[in-house]
């Protein structure tokens, strides 16, 4: 398929990164059908700042995922809350489940910002 280039969340962990989204994101099925991404530090709105960097997504066990979940937490604070928690109440009860993948860079994980582009 196509690449598209999406501004994500992330957490580092060592030398790879967590990225926690919804498992109905369009994302979640490119990931799972291709685990080949590239990222990209980036502004919060998805611009460039820096050189892309070849990556490896694997997706996290549920156990995993919610484990990861605290650092996410740990990290967004209130913001995070409010993805997880409140939206789904703001959207009439719909139960939102979500996923972690881990990306990890095939030369090493280099300089990072405050979002990453996968």
């Amino acid at each position: 398929g196509t690449a598209v280039q999406t501004p994500v969340g992330f957490v580092e962990d060592g030398a790879t990164l967590l990225v926690r989204t919804q498992i109905s994101a369009w994302k979640v099925k490119r990931m799972r059908a291709n685990p080949k991404v590239r990222i990209v530090p980036s502004t919060g709105r998805g611009e460039a700042r820096g050189d892309w960097q070849e990556a490896r997504a694997q997706e996290l066990s549920v156990a995993d995922s919610d484990r990861a979940r605290a650092l996410f937490l740990r990290r967004y604070g209130l913001i995070w809350w409010f993805l997880e928690i409140a939206r789904p109440w703001l959207r009439r009860g719909d139960k939102i489940q979500w996923t972690t993948f881990r990306l990890t860079p095939t030369e090493g994980l280099g300089p990072l910002h405050d979002t990453t582009g996968v």
